[in-house]
């Protein structure tokens, strides 16, 4: 994976904290970044962009300044909201964009240094990512954000139950891996003994469907 690709925008955080990366769908973001999007943002006001192409763009700078020094007056903030205005698709593209600005917030959160400064960025990452789960709420990657920010906002109980409603809801082995690590942290063997349980079974019918 490229390290400006925008799959890593998106999932580097889960990555990161999970020890896994859903299933996600940005490859087709990764052709604008390749093709128009790399010839537009030198010879054209941002506003001219296409949603698509501000929401890479602001994936852009984010991920390397050095390369879009064309573009110093407009920082990753400016393109993701210059997209969201500009937002034309329903369904399924606007998620992308909500979520970016989500993760947005969420990153410069983690530079702050000052507690109540960052819970008020923290929450406003919190309500992008709401409004990208109201779009599709059974995206996974965009309900494991929702988990990180309950983890940043020190809300550990709420984190927990939006891993055990996933788990439920998906059925996935990486969530009841997850849950497992976490219950046999905390001390609840029986919990963690159910969650690893439940991941042994799914691994075991993925490897004979393999």
């Amino acid at each position: 994976m490229r390290e400006n690709s925008v799959n890593k925008f998106y999932t580097e955080n889960i990555g990161k904290y999970f020890g896994f990366i859903p299933k996600s769908d940005f490859n087709k973001f990764d052709s604008i970044l390749e093709s128009s999007i790399s010839h537009k943002w030198k010879n054209i006001h941002p506003s001219y962009l296409s949603s698509r192409e501000a929401l890479v763009l602001g994936i852009k700078i984010m991920n390397s300044h050095d390369e879009v020094c064309g573009f110093k007056d407009h920082d990753a903030h400016e393109m993701f909201d210059l997209a969201l205005k500009n937002f034309k698709e329903a369904g399924e593209d606007r998620k992308h964009y909500s979520l970016a600005m989500g993760i947005f917030y969420f990153r410069n959160s983690l530079q702050i240094t000052d507690r109540s400064k960052q819970v008020k960025v923290i929450r406003l990452a919190k309500h992008y990512i709401d409004e990208a789960i109201s779009v599709k709420e059974d995206c996974l990657l965009t309900r494991l954000h929702l988990v990180l920010i309950h983890v940043a906002m020190d809300n550990m109980s709420m984190a927990v139950s939006e891993l055990v409603k996933l788990g439920r809801e998906m059925n996935d082995r990486n969530i009841y891996n997850v849950l497992f690590h976490i219950y046999e942290k905390l001390g609840h063997e029986n919990i963690a003994l159910f969650y690893n349980l439940k991941a042994s079974k799914l691994n075991t019918e993925f490897h004979l469907a393999a």
